[in-house]
């Protein structure tokens, strides 16, 4: 049986936050959700993750000292100490354009990852960004940052997130899609656990130029802002920093003493591009017509295996996006 809720009040705090939104590009959301309640089956659904690639990964003298009765922090740090970096991508419930071609095995798809994408708690923060009718865009991923100090030297996206913007790994069919991002604080973001950094009000310029590089991903090319002009965001676990796809952002180093952990999920109206036209997305709130929400953990399952498939098989045309690598700013 569908679960109905009531719609979003609408309060003069909220009408506070949406009005900051409007004008700074971004707006906190602080303690959404219980970290203990609300995250605990994604987490464990984690350590297994991390059980599976230590088995498969570390040698036989490193999973001897494996701490199978530690908590996931404890399996992601010592994982991060052995092999020196975590790959995000077994823990992402999508795939990463970039390694559509070379991927061995499905994203992460349990039944957790489906409950906190349509969380009425989350969708209850989305709606007044985006309206009552709400699509679960497939550009979503999963953020697990190592304290820098487990890094190789030559890793410069784990030690600091390049500034970028978030419609700059969108396709040009979305240009016009009036998409947010959500982000997820799933563990403690301080300044020294790596949280986001913005650039207050820079979602105002619209899509910037942005060069491609095959180790970090798109980002914006040096001297295209004002660094003095940029501030941290840190948040408790539990909360959500609602931010505009304009916004330009990045992460800070994680100098702290465990790995950040964060969901970096996108929504937006059901009529609009995804920007991800290869990938299945999902109505997850409909006001007007609630049996068109998916609501079937394993539908959404049956897709994703489908399309990865098909997409090993077959895989789009993604590589830099639109960005061109010789493009004056990125020489």
């Amino acid at each position: 049986m569908a679960v109905e809720t009531a719609p979003v009040e609408r309060t003069e705090e909220l009408a506070e936050k949406l009005a900051h939104f409007e004008r700074e590009g971004w707006v906190i959301f602080e303690d959404v959700f219980d970290p203990e309640r609300d995250f605990a089956a994604l987490f464990e659904d984690f350590e297994r993750i991390a059980e599976r690639l230590a088995d498969e990964e570390l040698t036989p003298e490193q999973l001897e000292a494996w701490p199978r009765d530690g908590d996931l922090q404890a399996k992601l740090m010592y994982f991060a100490e052995c092999a020196g970096k975590i790959d995000g991508a077994p823990f992402d419930p999508s795939i990463r354009p970039t390694t559509i071609a070379t991927a061995d095995r499905d994203p992460y798809l349990g039944k957790p990852a489906f409950d906190l994408l349509r969380h009425p708690k989350l969708l209850d923060v989305v709606e007044p960004f985006v309206g009552p009718e709400i699509y679960s865009c497939p550009i979503q991923h999963a953020r697990l940052k190592v304290p820098e100090r487990f890094l190789a030297q030559d890793d410069r996206l784990g030690r600091a997130t390049p500034w970028h913007q978030d419609h700059a790994v969108q396709s040009r069919e979305a240009d016009d899609t009036d998409m947010i991002t959500a982000w997820v604080a799933l563990s403690d973001a301080k300044a020294e656990d790596g949280c986001l950094k913005i650039a207050p009000r820079s979602h105002r310029q619209g899509l910037a130029q942005h060069c491609p590089n095959p180790a970090s991903g798109v980002h914006l090319p040096d001297g295209i802002m004002s660094k003095e002009r940029t501030q941290p965001l840190p948040v408790r676990a539990g909360s959500v920093i609602v931010f505009s796809r304009h916004l330009m952002h990045g992460a800070m180093p994680n100098l702290g003493n465990s790995v950040r952990m964060s969901l970096d999920l996108r929504y937006q109206h059901p009529d609009a591009p995804s920007g991800r036209s290869y990938l299945p997305g999902f109505i997850a709130r409909s006001r007007s017509n609630p049996s068109s929400e998916l609501r079937d953990h394993r539908e959404w399952r049956r897709q994703w295996i489908e399309a990865h498939a098909r997409l090993v098989a077959h895989p789009p045309e993604t590589t830099g996006l639109r960005w061109d690598m010789n493009h004056p700013l990125c020489a």
